[in-house]
């Protein structure tokens, strides 16, 4: 068995995911002791979001036009604990930091699809690119932003939990 010290199987676990418990199965406790951090203490991600409407009755296909579509940010932010085994996204700079006057956030979260289903809980009403053909006159719900106060917690939650 090949032995590392506990700090370079994480950066090995992060890049590979379980595959790197190969090396030795005693790394799996190591996993198991850090992972209970966030079980006893869950992330708190906060959330804001947007529904959209596309006019007209019927079905159509997503090419519709865009600019007749109308669009509602929620003015409340919302809050949801992840004390379970979710992909969170990627990390992005904040792109809207001069619209909100809003220094204390540095970066986002670009949220993945199983994060808007924790959410939403109906995956029918969520807003989807990758869907071709949308229904009319109905609500789509999407998160607009999200992100969390502390962000070192979740860069270690994203060492700790991978695809």
């Amino acid at each position: 068995m090949i032995y590392l010290c506990n700090d370079i199987f994480l950066i090995i676990y992060s890049y590979i995911g379980h595959e790197a418990l190969y090396l030795n199965k005693n790394y799996y406790k190591y996993l198991k002791t850090l992972r209970n951090e966030f079980i006893l203490n869950p992330i708190k991600l906060k959330y804001i979001t947007i529904s959209y409407k596309f006019p007209g009755f019927g079905i159509t296909r997503f090419n519709y036009n865009t600019s007749r579509v109308s669009f509602k940010i929620s003015k409340t932010t919302e809050e949801i604990v992840i004390k379970q085994n979710v992909h969170l996204g990627k990390l992005i700079k904040n792109k809207y930091q001069d619209f909100f006057n809003s220094d204390e956030i540095e970066y986002e979260i670009e949220p993945t699809y199983k994060i808007k289903k924790l959410i939403f809980k109906n995956p029918n009403i969520i807003y989807n690119q990758d869907n071709i053909y949308i229904l009319k006159n109905v609500l789509y719900f999407d998160i607009f932003r999200l992100w969390s106060e502390d962000l070192e917690r979740i860069r270690k939650y994203k060492k700790l939990w991978v695809k």
